[in-house]
């Protein structure tokens, strides 16, 4: 009888450990800045681990872009220092379901970032409020690659109402200056969770930051109202960018900056 016992916990353990060994972590590529693969201009595969979704909660519809296509300029004429301030953000979705057409409206407004916003419709399957986390270093894939793949410096969570289509729009930060903004024609996916020793090493730096929109008091279309959030916002998108498109490692002075900024909570 005891050895039976022993078997089964054996057994049990040994399932355990073979769950665990299914979900492995990518190892970390040693990138160069300017050279990280599908992201600035450089060609290949975006790196990392595969983001799943949690049990009980799916996206309802396609993930698309947050920026209103109407009056929409090309990239190749596009200033996006400031012309984007003039895209209209998208306020509603109108999805296909069984019963007909149903219009989602935003909700909630979380993440951090300028220039990629990502509408997500969700559905909670389950009878209760259930939470989802977008992990830093997460990366949404512009499906066409003519938009820009937004990158997620900082994780950051929602709780899903039980019933009915959840909106969500995830601000990112733009990880391909030279394409076009995320506009609402444009379907994403969530490909990975990034492995660029670049992207991490960022992500580490800035992970008890005060710098998501969910942090801070916001104004009546639910974005953060404060200059500091604009201020870090911008900050890291410039950094961003370096390592990405224009082949700059950090700097001591962007280090700096980072380090003084305000920690979550202060």
């Amino acid at each position: 009888m005891k050895f039976k016992i022993w078997a089964v916990i054996l057994t049990a353990a040994t399932m355990f450990a073979a769950c665990e060994k299914d979900e492995p972590s990518a190892e970390t590529v040693k990138d160069e800045p300017g050279n990280i693969s599908g992201l600035g201009e450089t060609e290949g595969d975006l790196t990392g681990t595969t983001f799943k979704w949690p049990d009980g909660i799916e996206p309802a519809d396609k993930i698309v872009g947050g920026y209103s296509s109407r009056n929409y300029t090309r990239s190749a004429v596009f200033n996006k220092l400031t012309a984007i301030n003039d895209l209209p953000t998208l306020r509603t979705r109108t999805v296909q379901t069984r019963a007909g057409e149903e219009t989602i409206q935003l909700d909630t407004i979380i993440g951090s970032g300028r220039y990629v916003t990502i509408f997500i419709p969700l559905r909670n399957t389950t009878s209760r409020p259930a939470t989802i986390t977008f992990p830093a270093g997460l990366i949404a894939k512009s499906v066409s690659g003519l938009c820009q793949n937004g990158v997620l410096l900082k994780k950051t969570s929602v709780s899903v109402p039980a019933g009915g289509i959840y909106g969500v729009l995830l601000l990112m930060y733009c990880g391909n200056a030279h394409r076009d903004p995320s506009y609402s024609s444009e379907e994403y996916v969530f490909a990975v969770v990034s492995n660029s020793s670049l992207i991490m090493d960022l992500c580490n730096r800035v992970a008890n930051k005060r710098i998501n929109n969910e942090e801070y008091p916001v104004d009546e279309y639910g974005y953060a109202d404060s200059d500091q959030y604009s201020s870090y916002r911008n900050t890291l998108q410039s950094i961003l960018w370096d390592l990405t498109d224009y082949g700059d490692a950090l700097s001591e002075e962007q280090i700096a900056r980072i380090e003084q900024m305000k920690n979550s909570g202060s």
